[in-house]
């Protein structure tokens, strides 16, 4: 009886101690993850990759390619698809989606709550070649830890949601 107790105990102490260094490389890991998407929302310099999308009338779709949402400091450039109802076909039909490059946009606001960043685009003078020139505004809400959302609404289009990360550029 006595062998089992030396063999347990030593045994059970070793465990705990491991688990508990794991949870602070864990604490740490997130530490380090949460500043890095706060420098990425400050210097607006990241991508937002979506995994799966939410269109207004529709069920949850996931992506298996990487699209994305990119902010740089000066420019914005979206490479999204679109499924739901548009009320205007584009001309071509390669144009589908939600994909534009634009430099002419203002934040409408920005703030920072608890755990989430969120932000209001508003792009302006989209050139009339690029299918997305009715995109009114793109809503950003990204948590923490880089996970969140992007929504964009058009006047042609359903609105639709991606869910995702982000990442620096």
């Amino acid at each position: 009886m006595k062998s089992i107790f030396s063999i347990i105990v030593p045994a059970l102490l070793v465990l705990a101690i491991v688990s508990s260094c794991n949870t602070a490389k864990t604490a740490q890991r997130e530490k380090a993850d949460q500043d890095s998407v706060a420098t990425w929302w400050q210097q607006r310099q990241f991508v937002f990759h979506a995994t799966n999308t939410q269109p207004m009338n529709g069920g949850s779709i996931n992506l298996t390619y990487d699209y994305t949402f990119e902010m740089r400091n000066d420019s914005i450039i979206a490479w999204l698809p679109y499924f739901g109802r548009a009320f205007v076909a584009p001309t071509n039909n390669t144009d589908g989606g939600i994909k534009f490059a634009t430099n002419n946009y203002t934040i409408k606001d920005e703030k920072k709550e608890k755990k989430m960043y969120k932000m209001t685009i508003l792009p302006k003078g989209l050139p009339a070649f690029q299918n997305t020139k009715d995109v009114q505004q793109i809503y950003l809400s990204i948590g923490n830890t880089g996970y969140g959302t992007v929504q964009i609404q058009s006047l042609n289009q359903t609105p639709i949601s991606f869910y995702g990360y982000i990442s620096g550029k």
